[in-house]
């Protein structure tokens, strides 16, 4: 899908505020929720283990949804339906925990901006499905 002017222009301008606020140093950079980030920690140990990373995804609700969806979904095509945290684990793989760890987390606090909800809505399912398509 081509940009449009207009959308370059947005982009222009969204792309010269970021650069004086990391010049300026008044950009608040989110940090990522607890969950997630032992999530990542502990994928990139050599020690990890998928009983150890199901106990921490439990703890997050939405993230375990999440990983139980992408599980499920048709992309990985499993034969019955997944219904454990160490299923999907063993199913996925820690690399792709970490994506969807990563990916969870990002999405609620990274990419809110008032005003713009739809716009970035369909430039995150774009980015998404480019993303898996690369893969």
């Amino acid at each position: 899908m081509p940009l449009l002017h207009s959308d370059l222009a947005a982009f222009d301008a969204l792309r010269a505020e970021l650069l004086e606020r990391v010049a300026s140093g008044t950009i608040d950079v989110p940090l990522l929720p607890q969950t997630a980030s032992q999530v990542l920690a502990s994928c990139n140990e050599t020690a990890c283990d998928s009983r150890h990373l199901a106990n921490l995804i439990q703890r997050d609700p939405a993230l375990a949804g999440h990983v139980l969806s992408v599980a499920n979904s048709a992309a990985y095509a499993p034969r019955e339906p997944i219904v454990s945290l160490a299923q999907a684990i063993s199913r996925l793989g820690f690399r792709v925990i970490c994506d969807i760890a990563l990916a969870v987390a990002l999405k609620g606090k990274v990419f809110t901006v008032k005003g713009r909800e739809d716009r970035v809505r369909t430039m995150w399912g774009h980015s998404a499905c480019a993303g898996a398509w690369a893969k």
